[in-house]
């Protein structure tokens, strides 16, 4: 059974909670206060930028101050940021819309208008944070934020896959480490184990598990994400939740919550994907696919019908309305 959790769990995983204690630790990055009318905008149905979104407004109406008031700030922070970021909300990224620009990279405020409004992660957090809340007492309050929604833009980093990694903490001791990619193997990790396990928990130790005392700004059980450069130097990207919001990779939250604070001192878990076979599934695969045709295909022997309707239709065309893929490329 995944572990329960509070609102206050959750708001303490926020950013703009976080980052202020940690900042010498993590990746550079700034927070953007969200009015109403601006999340009003990210929320409304369809993709329509800015310019054309303002232009459809009556020349009275309090968005447009918002909305161009936010953009202000963006650009402002581009050129903070060397003119690329790395976006998020309170709590997600959208990366589950990485798909409409090809890459996660935001270089205008355009970009970033794209990505917040085509993903479900931005959704979640503007409407359900605190939806599987022990505390959220109705479907009605798991949308009534303690936070003030914030745009967050981070420095652009390049970052290497295979060196990032997720650790969760439990009763105040970090238990285990997971690979953060869990969809490619990486052979020279299993070289490198030992060592990345001890720079990890130095690190856990040094900066992160000293806040989850008193005062506690951090909690005593939460999942935290950190990348490891060329030179061990070890950067904070994230906290998060220890629950089912977040995904465990390698793990269960049953193995999780086994793990006991001696045991985890003495030797913390930390696993890797040891082989081609143990490759996962890419989590965000299906965001790149039609909700409806996901639906269909979830049904009893779907796919095998969906292929005798892909061969019907072979049969019965007979070519005269086809195009090329040259002539689609061109117009797209």
């Amino acid at each position: 059974m995944p572990p329960s959790y509070s609102r206050g769990q959750v708001d303490r995983c926020a950013f703009d909670h976080w980052y202020s204690k940690l900042k010498h630790v993590a990746i550079k990055g700034y927070a953007i206060s969200l009015p109403p009318e601006f999340v009003e905008y990210l929320l409304e149905d369809g993709i329509q930028l800015p310019k054309d979104y303002l232009a459809s407004l009556s020349h009275s109406d309090s968005r447009i101050q918002a909305i161009q008031q936010i953009q202000y700030q963006v650009e402002n922070q581009f050129k903070e940021l060397k003119g690329k970021s790395f976006i998020k909300l309170n709590w997600s990224s959208p990366r589950d819309a990485k798909w409409i620009l090809s890459t996660l990279q935001c270089r205008t405020f355009d970009d970033i208008i794209l990505l917040l409004k085509s993903s479900d992660f931005t959704t979640h957090d503007l409407l359900y944070p605190y939806r599987a809340c022990t505390d959220a007492a109705s479907p009605e309050t798991c949308g009534i934020a303690n936070k003030a929604p914030c745009l967050v833009m981070k420095k652009w980093c390049n970052l290497h896959d295979s060196m990032l990694f997720r650790g969760f903490v439990l009763h105040h001791a970090l238990v285990a480490i997971s690979q953060r990619h869990c969809e490619a193997c990486y052979p020279f990790l299993a070289l490198k184990k030992d060592s990345l396990r001890a720079l990890i928990k130095s690190f856990f130790l040094k900066h992160l598990q000293p806040l989850t005392v008193a005062p506690a700004h951090l909690d005593s059980d939460f999942v935290f994400d950190i990348y490891i450069d060329k030179n061990d130097r070890v950067y904070l990207v994230d906290i998060n939740v220890f629950g089912e919001v977040t995904d465990p990779l390698l793990f269960s939250y049953n193995e999780l919550q086994s793990f006991n604070r001696q045991e985890a001192t003495s030797s913390i878990a930390f696993r890797i994907v040891e082989n081609e076979q143990s490759i996962q599934p890419n989590s965000l695969a299906t965001y790149r696919v039609p909700v409806d045709f996901m639906q269909h295909l979830s049904t009893d022997n779907a796919m095998e019908a969906f292929y005798r309707q892909v061969e019907r239709d072979n049969a019965s065309s007979d070519g005269s309305d086809t195009e090329s893929s040259t002539e689609l490329i061109k117009e797209r």
